[in-house]
């Protein structure tokens, strides 16, 4: 049911649709707290997180995605725009940048983190 309502709720069609990169990209729906990540650990270049802005979610999704993520691979997350936006978002990785050194992407509301290779 979750899938579903995510696929209604989503652009026919995506920025990557019908160029080269498209067959490596695999774009998932769903409720991310439900998410197996397992069989993609380590074996991801990118992992975009653009999911829920609870902050319990954030967490989740990005333990999630960095696992998922290769060797010298890049985990982003979207909708880092300050206390006043997405409170669940800033606070849960303003608290992950204890532990890992995210970098805010100037004048965006992206942070990216690379993974030692």
């Amino acid at each position: 049911m979750a899938k579903r309502r995510a696929l209604q709720e989503s652009l026919d069609t995506f920025a990557y649709g019908g160029t080269a990169a498209a067959a490596k990209i695999t774009q998932l729906f769903g409720d991310s707290k439900d998410f197996d990540e397992t069989p993609y650990a380590g074996a991801c270049d990118l992992v975009f997180v653009d999911g829920s802005h609870a902050r319990s979610y954030v967490e989740s999704d990005s333990r999630k995605a960095l696992r998922m993520a290769s060797p010298g691979g890049y985990v982003v997350w979207h909708d880092y725009a300050g206390p006043r936006h997405e409170r669940g978002v800033y606070d849960a990785l303003n608290e992950l940048a204890r532990e890992l050194p995210l970098r805010h992407v100037e004048g965006t509301m992206l942070v990216a983190y690379r993974k030692p290779g």
